[in-house]
């Protein structure tokens, strides 16, 4: 049994919508990703040193990681854009650096004895020792 086939001229719709989802992946946006990734790593190494923590310790082997990881899925969505390998390989260690980033961020912001965040904002009340007065 054969399956049938659009008209000339028409496209099926999960035709239309493949083509939409893979015109967003081009060389271009995988080398943005594989930037960002670099730049996630590079702010994790001063975030460590100003919350006082030892980057080989706690988190280096999640930062070489990232990189390496980020750099193989650079080739693959590189050379081959259609393949979501490359895209996981990229999208994956961005994400983690940005949990490890932003973990960091709110350890430096809103660590113990600071009562007002950096930018002003009241710190959640989760954040206050309980044996300090209010």
């Amino acid at each position: 049994m054969e399956r049938a086939q659009p008209a000339a001229g028409q496209e099926s719709v999960a035709a239309r919508a493949a083509a939409r989802c893979f015109r967003l992946a081009s060389p271009r946006i995988a080398a943005a990703l594989a930037v960002l990734v670099v730049l996630l790593a590079g702010a994790s190494v001063p975030l460590y040193a100003v919350t006082h923590q030892d980057v080989l310790a706690n988190g280096g082997e999640n930062i070489a990681l990232a990189v390496i990881f980020g750099s193989v899925g650079l080739v693959i969505a590189w050379r081959q854009p259609h393949n979501p390998i490359g895209w996981l390989m990229l999208a994956g260690p961005a994400l983690a650096l940005l949990s490890i980033d932003g973990t960091l961020y709110a350890a430096l912001t809103y660590r113990p004895g600071r009562r007002w965040s950096a930018h002003g904002a009241k710190a959640p009340p989760c954040f206050y020792s309980p044996s300090r007065p209010g």
